[in-house]
């Protein structure tokens, strides 16, 4: 530790509101009169090309085989560098790339294929990743993956992909710089580029390279390196310096804020095109980029009753070609743009959502409106769309988590209510298969219109030089008189009375999942707040009382979280705790105690306020840095009417929570007498424990 953790051999960085005398001050305090440990030996490259082919099985608890092949390729900052981060893109990145063209689209024999450069100092590798479709062979899948990458080894990308895929990479680089910290934010190019290359600004040179390969050159460079030595890995499911001595800071505890700085939002702004679609902008004019999401009232709880999966089916099948685009040639135009494109569906609402660059919105727009308006609803691209799809539900069942997320909410809320649907919104395999594409139009034809929508910006723009653009794309479309009879009605026809637990079996599972909670009122209460942090005190965060004691103290579990959904309606307020099989019924009593504790001899403490207040209002001033994220409270804003100062005005509601509020709360709401339990795991070595603690009436689930 003391070799290689010195001043001497690290790189800090520091971006965002400061600057350099403030830096080098604050750095000196607390950073300048660290010793300096022994000068560590910096290690030449060492390639280790390998020759012929290396093959190895894996058996693993997974409802789909892999198959990964991995290359040992030059380090990190050598010419072939840049070759390689291109190529990863040219080989998978987006549906016109090699190896997805090949794989996923046409022969549909994978229902993902990825790549990527693993980017290290004495050497790198490179590697691509490939999921086996259902009922599809192993061996296909590998000698269609051979031929693809041979094919494009030996003709290269053409002129057009090569170009869109250089744009979209700068495109993406760009969108990181929103960022000040996180990975690809500013402080991490910043101190990534000075540790490999001695300079922060190499990042810029990188990109520029980037733009300037050539089709030769990636030929060159994968016919060196990806033509021999591959390392094959199989994965079959089982089933089938400066120092001075003196310190001026004071080590014997952490530093902390004496200034709290303002949290400073722009300033939101409506308007209204002819048509009466309601406009709202947040200008930020840092990054030359332009967010556009058009977001509908409507999320998979108006999905039908027997059509689960509808609203998110049909939101992603939008992005699947148009009236003057097919599925590649949408790709294609977007990537030449270098504009994201995609969909997004919630329980209460969904979005349709671009994020460009400022110099590429007017054409991204246009592309924009007929995806909304005029999808062709393909059904080539919905039988494609459905077999990745009932893959992804199939892999949601493996897994504890999918498994409660699938069957909670019908549990929770009762036959037909519009919330009785699996979380994910994902529907079932019978609700998928049976999907037709009258249904996806019909669908589209009731719930996307202006008057059920919003146009949300955020970005480089004012509304005096946007609205002229939005008017000539949405101004003109019509009213959809079909929206008459989509209000829902959350109302719980039967509340629990008392405890209720259901259990899962699934043999030789390692763990066990507990999920345990109940109905809270929905997001549009005057006590929003209050249960928000009176559930942080108990569960809803990494310090909160149940993961400090099941996690922190006891060892039993890697995290146990109470997570609160944001939803319109009554919303879960539910126990997640995944902890080691042995101690499931120990874990069941301890969250039992902690919650009774909570609500009688020890209710949440002033302290504890304190420090969560202290988390959520100096958190906000970064929560909000990029346009992704600002949009994201725009949406909160528009999905719940709430007032435009809403986001403005939260540190001043948390600190003026009380700790009588919380509790007050806490009293009025929490209920684990009528706690729902749901717990998946090895029922062999758990099932018996659980009966003994009396819980309640025991129900054994099977997943269809």
């Amino acid at each position: 530790f003391k070799t290689y953790y010195g001043p001497n051999n690290a790189v800090l960085s520091l971006a965002g509101d400061i600057n350099v005398d403030e830096a080098k001050k604050i750095v000196t305090k607390y950073f300048g009169d660290i010793p300096p440990g022994p000068s560590p030996i910096k290690k030449k490259k060492w390639i280790a090309k390998r020759s012929g082919e290396k093959r190895e099985i894996m058996y693993d608890r997974v409802p789909n085989a892999r198959i990964y092949k991995v290359w040992n390729t030059p380090e990190i900052g050598s010419p072939e560098h840049a070759h390689f981060e291109l190529l990863a893109s040219l080989l998978t990145g987006g549906k016109n790339s090699a190896l997805y063209q090949e794989l996923v689209y046409k022969r549909q024999l994978a229902t993902s294929v990825s790549a990527f450069y693993y980017d290290r100092e004495i050497a790198g590798q490179f590697w691509i990743a490939v999921d086996l479709a259902n009922g599809r062979s192993l061996d296909d899948l590998e000698d269609a993956m051979d031929t693809a990458l041979s094919d494009f080894i030996k003709k290269g990308p053409s002129a057009k992909r090569l170009k869109n895929t250089k744009t979209s990479i700068r495109a993406s680089s760009i969108k990181g710089l929103q960022r000040v910290g996180g990975f690809g934010g500013k402080s991490d190019l910043l101190a990534y580029s000075e540790v490999y290359s001695g300079n922060p600004g190499a990042y810029l040179e990188f990109i520029n390279g980037i733009m300037e390969i050539t089709n030769k050159e990636i030929k060159e460079t994968a016919n060196t390196w990806l033509t021999d030595g591959a390392y094959v890995l199989t994965v079959i499911p089982e089933e089938n310096r400066s120092y001075n001595s003196e310190s001026t800071a004071d080590r014997s505890k952490l530093p902390f804020p004496t200034e709290f700085p303002e949290l400073d939002l722009p300033e939101i702004q409506r308007a209204k095109l002819s048509n009466g679609l309601e406009v709202v902008l947040a200008e930020r004019h840092d990054v030359p980029m332009i967010n556009l999401s058009f977001q509908i009232k409507s999320g998979h709880a108006t999905d039908p009753i027997g059509q689960p999966g509808l609203a998110n089916f049909t939101m992603s099948m939008l992005t699947e070609g148009s009236k003057s685009f097919d599925a590649l040639e949408l790709s294609d135009q977007l990537e030449e743009l270098g504009t994201d494109l995609y969909t997004s569906t919630g329980l209460d609402s969904s979005s349709i959502n671009i994020s460009s660059l400022k110099s590429s919105f007017e054409e991204s727009i246009e592309i924009m409106f007929e995806v909304i308006t005029e999808p062709t609803f393909d059904q080539e691209e919905i039988d494609r769309k459905k077999i990745r799809w009932l893959a992804a539900i199939d892999q949601s069942l493996s897994t504890p988590n999918g498994m409660v997320s699938n069957l909670i909410p019908e549990i929770l809320y009762g036959e037909d209510h519009p919330y009785a649907k699996p979380f994910s919104g994902n529907g079932t395999r019978e609700s998928i298969q049976w999907m037709s594409r009258d249904d996806l139009i019909n669908y589209k034809n009731r719930f996307i219109a202006p008057s059920n929508g919003t146009l949300i910006l955020v970005g480089d723009t004012n509304l005096d030089e946007i609205l002229p653009t939005l008017e000539a794309q949405f101004g003109s479309w019509p009213e959809n008189r079909m929206l008459k009879g989509a209000q829902l009605d959350y109302t719980i026809n039967k509340e629990p009375d008392s405890r209720r637990v259901f259990l899962i079996d699934k043999p030789g599972a390692v763990q066990s999942l507990i999920v345990a909670g109940q109905l809270m009122p929905g997001m549009r209460t005057s006590d929003e707040i209050d249960i928000d942090l009176m559930n942080r005190v108990i569960g809803g965060s990494f310090t909160s009382r149940l993961n400090m004691n099941l996690r922190e103290d006891k060892s039993w579990s890697y995290g146990v979280r109470t997570r609160l959904s944001q939803y319109k309606g009554p919303r879960p307020m539910l126990v997640s705790a995944p902890v080691q099989t042995d101690k499931t019924v120990d874990s069941i009593q301890e969250i039992i105690r902690e919650y009774d504790e909570y609500l009688s001899s020890n209710p949440a403490k002033n302290e504890e306020l304190e420090a969560i207040v202290n988390d959520l209002s100096l958190g906000l001033i970064g929560d909000f840095e990029t346009f992704g994220s600002l949009m994201s409270g725009l949406s909160g804003i528009v999905s719940f009417d709430r007032e435009d100062d809403f986001l403005d005005n939260l540190p001043t509601k948390y600190r003026s929570m009380t700790i009588d509020d919380i509790n007050a709360a806490a009293q009025r709401y929490i209920d684990p007498s009528i706690w729902t339990w749901v717990i998946v795991g090895d029922l062999s070595k758990i099932e018996q424990g659980i009966r003994e603690l009396d819980l309640g009436e025991i129900e054994i689930l099977k997943l269809d």
